[in-house]
């Protein structure tokens, strides 16, 4: 970042006030984005996505036809408590979720009964499919070597 404003702007700023400048940013858009309503958006399917970053997890929630982030919270865990105070948080904002599409965490079903709710939902097979080829793979592997055996 430093350089992108050394070279469009001809300006040189330390990492301490970039980091400041961002913080500061970050806590203005939560404040306008919590007064933001929900309610014109209808009711939305939403995805449950986690991110990991340097091994701190940062929770969304994402509309998937527009891929608008409804919320995004970096946050110390995962939990299904959590994760409950995610969805009341986002149905206090009008949000009128009709659906999650969601992994098979199983934090996730205990959220909705935290949080009051009970939604229809579809697991996303993202890591079964992955886990599956990689199982493949590994089959594969150790046919080849068994047929070069004596």
């Amino acid at each position: 970042m430093q350089a992108i404003l050394q070279e469009g702007f001809g300006v040189s700023r330390s990492v301490g006030w970039i980091s400041e400048l961002l913080m500061e940013a970050g806590e203005r858009a939560g404040r306008i984005l919590t007064d933001v309503s929900l309610v014109q958006l209808g009711p939305v399917l939403v995805v449950r996505y986690e991110k990991f970053f340097q091994n701190e997890p940062i929770l969304m929630v994402i509309e998937p036809v527009s891929a608008a982030i409804l919320g995004i919270w970096a946050l110390p865990d995962r939990q299904a408590k959590t994760w409950a105070l995610i969805l009341m948080e986002l149905t206090d904002q009008g949000l009128q979720i009709a659906g999650v599409v969601e992994d098979m965490a199983r934090m996730y079903d205990k959220s909705q009964d935290l949080a009051g709710l009970n939604l229809p939902s579809q697991k996303d097979v993202w890591h079964l499919l992955r886990n599956a080829g990689q199982w493949l793979k590994d089959l594969e592997r150790r046919t080849y070597r068994a047929m070069k055996m004596p």
